[in-house]
């Protein structure tokens, strides 16, 4: 159907915009709404538009938008929209959780060669990649070798995949610089030059390359289209009429649609600003609704009482728990892989270097004198050779890096360059890819040689922790005792290991008051004290309002969906939902101070230890595991919240690293709102807690652990204030020293690089654990701290078992 000609049509006046040259009747197809026209852009490469007011399909069309019905109403709107969307897979993940480091390959590769394997592997003409089992071959070509490769050739040439073979040689990395060590250091290689030509070659098929970022942020581009939303368009008490005249942005609107239907309506912050055009006076509120969401592509979320125009309509702490979920699920089978080869690569390792695998690795062809190789095949890092003892290539390569650099310097007027006088080298462990029918070669990757060196002497196995007599706490933190049996195994491993203390976290339950008092009358009896460690924010009884995360679980209830599971992060998680925190407001400090009193009045009780003084989720409170569960959004305060703001708190927290999350200026301002706003709960909540802490006047003195929830950290006087928050009275170094096997969990799932991997693994965990407790039981001049004693803390565990790594760590049986 023609278009009437229109009088501005015919005088073609210019445009100021694209809403004043778009050409809408209300009379015959009802209002139009459109959001922030103004700021969309021109796809590129399209003819001159023509001056004046033109048909609304064919202009929009220019800008890549359209036109969409909603009921009664139209809305012009992007074509597209953002789609989040946490990837079920998320991208690279799979890759970055196989990032394991290419040498603990080379060492169970190398361990599983055959003599004939090993022979061709050390030889000139090296080993033919064909030659490989699977096992082998997987080792080398998805965990060694790089993506590609580049081949150094006499000219170019085309290099055949099927040809290639794999040679190892001992290279010895050269450093020269000036008396002393002073001075840059010169880099001389001693390798033939590089000939000209040279050609790059896939060795194994990469991931697909994601060029759009968006998509890297957990969200994607896709075709415009409603998203879901909590308040139905079609519902009864959206049939009110609005006016639409007058409204300017987004929160106008939508303060108009809340005064029609009586509905607690709310924008939320980043998009209430935004500009609306109206076309036309008055719609259906569920249409207008309709067209706002459609318009901004969000939805309406309910939060509790109350909805909020949003982009999306799970909450930013949503989509990070979907994503925490899947980032879990890809972990976990990764983890067991992880801990498998852990344990062959140390023992490849150790058998390597029993067996003097290094000797046979043959040197590479550099031109470097017998005393350097010398040098550096006794790892004397300390030693040096005179620069006159190099052989002439590697003089000619220094002494031209020197006049180069004596020149500059001459020329910009700095500090005279060191004339090189000594030389030192260290070896590595250098592969190479041959293409023998076009003699080309190609370093693909270096390994360090110390871990396998034949010289190193395995050593004495290490000890028991070594506890000194004048420390005056040694405690270990554990589990409560479920049986008799139970308690005479710890109270005698405590008893032969020296502790003086055992911290137990208590949670009010059925029986475990009288287990807790036989434990502490029997300790007593040993000369060892029992302290009691709660939580101020556990629920002490069912009624009692407990802080949720964004999906409204409790950390109770989110831990129930991996009860079974023992990653390190699973039984941290599982360590702190037996409190199952609090609101702060819910916090009794009546309640929590009579069960103290209770506890601290039995035999043999020595204090009383306070441990999870905020909630995961809170300010100054580290989780030290970004994918646990995240409270500190119960549905009150949220509701509270966004009443006065507009905004849903669980969109201000960090989003995961698979989700988007937008810093803006008032976003970041929100936050810092919204983290103020939950300190000053938590802190009014401890406030009262401390005066009634105070009038209490316990006989026994109170600590409170600073520091990651469940993991390392340290035990002070409780002072009423959230610990790290102000300036201790006492010295840096006092208190107790808390040491958690979680943090050693953690450093051992990953594979072991260092000397350590050659040891067992309880004289693994007893090195660890001597560093960790250094300080506390051994200080150095570097580290002079003289703590009051130290926690090891193994609570997160059974009983049975922490018992287990407590003898292997404290005890040493004599034969």
């Amino acid at each position: 159907m023609a278009l009437p000609i229109l009088p501005a049509l015919v005088q073609q006046l210019p445009a100021s915009n694209i809403w004043e040259a778009l050409y809408w009747s209300v009379e015959a197809r009802g209002p139009l709404l459109a959001i922030e026209i103004e700021s969309w852009e021109p796809l590129p490469n399209l003819p001159e538009a023509a001056l004046g007011v033109q048909n609304a399909a064919e202009l929009l069309t220019r800008y890549d938008a359209t036109l969409v019905r909603c009921g009664g109403i139209t809305v012009a709107t992007a074509r597209t929209m953002r789609l989040y969307d946490p990837p079920r897979v998320p991208v690279g993940l799979s890759e970055k959780l196989r990032d394991v480091a290419p040498n603990t390959y080379l060492y169970m590769l190398l361990d599983s060669l055959s003599s004939g394997q090993e022979q061709q592997l050390f030889s000139e003409r090296g080993l033919a990649l064909g030659a490989l089992d699977p096992r082998q071959s997987r080792w080398l070509q998805e965990n060694i070798l790089p993506e590609s490769a580049t081949f150094r050739l006499p000219q170019a040439a085309e290099i055949n995949r099927q040809t290639l073979r794999v040679r190892l040689s001992r290279q010895l990395a050269i450093q020269v610089t000036g008396r002393g060590g002073q001075g840059s250091p010169y880099t001389p290689t001693g390798l033939p030059p590089l000939p000209a030509a040279s050609v790059s070659l896939a060795l194994r098929d990469s991931l697909p390359v994601v060029e759009d970022d968006e998509r890297l942020l957990g969200y994607r581009r896709v075709l415009g289209k409603n998203k879901p939303t909590d308040l139905a368009p079609s519902a009864s008490s959206l049939d009110a009429i609005v006016s639409l005249e007058g409204c300017a942005t987004v929160k106008a609107l939508i303060a108009r649609l809340a005064q029609a239907t009586r509905l607690p309506l709310f924008a939320d912050a980043a998009l209430a600003g935004k500009s609306v055009r109206v076309r036309g006076t008055k719609a259906r509120a569920g249409d207008v609704l309709q067209a706002l969401c459609r318009g901004v592509n969000g939805g309406m979320r309910q939060v509790g009482s109350v909805y909020l125009l949003v982009e999306d309509l799970p909450s930013a702490a949503e989509r990070r728990e979907r994503a925490n979920a899947d980032y879990q699920r890809f972990l976990r089978p990764q983890e067991q892989e992880t801990q498998q080869l852990s344990q062959l690569a140390a023992a490849a390792r150790r058998r390597l270097s029993r067996q003097g695998g290094l000797a046979r690795v043959p040197r590479s062809r550099q031109d470097a004198p017998e005393a350097l190789w010398s040098l550096a095949e006794r790892f004397d890092t300390e030693g040096h050779l005179a620069f006159s003892q190099l052989t002439e290539t590697l003089k000619r390569e220094v002494l031209t890096r020197f006049e180069q650099q004596k020149a500059q310097t001459e020329e910009i007027g700095g500090l005279a360059v060191e004339v090189p006088a000594e030389a030192t080298a260290e070896q590595t462990l250098v592969m190479e890819l041959l293409a023998p029918d076009v003699q080309g070669v190609a370093e693909v990757v270096s390994f360090p040689i110390e871990p396998i060196l034949p010289e190193e002497p395995l050593g004495e196995p290490i000890g028991p922790i070594v506890i000194p007599e004048t420390l005056s706490v040694r405690a270990w933190q554990v589990a409560l005792p479920e049986d008799d049996g139970q308690q005479e195994s710890l109270l005698a491993l405590a008893k032969r290991g020296k502790i003086t203390q055992l911290r137990v976290p208590f949670t009010p339950q059925p029986g475990s008051e009288a287990r807790l008092a036989a434990l502490a009358h029997k300790a007593k009896a040993l000369g060892i004290g029992v302290v009691p460690v709660l939580s101020p924010f556990m629920a002490l009884t069912p009624s009692a309002s407990r802080e949720r995360n964004a999906m409204g679980l409790t950390l109770k209830d989110w831990v129930a969906t991996f009860a079974a599971e023992e990653s390190p992060s699973s039984r941290l998680a599982r360590g702190l939902a037996r409190w199952d925190f609090l609101v702060p407001e819910a916090l009794d400090t009546s309640a929590f101070v009579a069960l103290g009193r209770h506890l601290v009045a039995l035999s043999g009780i020595t204090g009383l230890a306070l441990d999870s003084v905020s909630v995961p989720g809170y300010p100054d409170v580290e989780v030290g595991d970004w994918s646990l569960w995240i409270g500190g959004l119960a549905l009150e305060s949220r509701v509270t919240f966004l009443r006065t703001h507009q905004t849903d708190p669980a969109d201000l927290i960090a989003a995961s690293p698979f989700d988007l999350e937008r810093s803006t200026p008032e976003r970041n301002r929100l936050r810092e709102l919204w983290e103020t706003q939950q300190r000053q709960r938590r802190d009014r909540a401890l406030a009262r807690l401390n005066t009634a802490l105070q009038q209490a006047k316990f006989p026994w003195p109170l600590s409170v652990r600073e520091g990651s929830l469940g993991k390392s950290g340290s035990w002070r006087r409780w002072r009423g204030v959230v610990p790290g928050l102000e300036e201790s009275e006492e010295s840096a170094s006092s208190g107790l020293l808390h040491v958690s096997l979680l943090a050693y969990d953690a450093k051992v799932s990953g594979l072991v690089s260092s000397a350590s991997g050659l040891l067992s693994a309880e004289a693994r965990l007893r090195e660890w654990l001597d560093l960790e407790l250094q300080p506390a039981t051994r200080p150095t001049p570097d580290h002079p701290d003289h703590w009051d004693g130290f926690v090891v803390d193994v609570s997160d565990r059974p009983l049975t078992a922490a018992l287990t790594l407590l003898e292997q760590a404290f005890i040493m049986a004599i034969f």
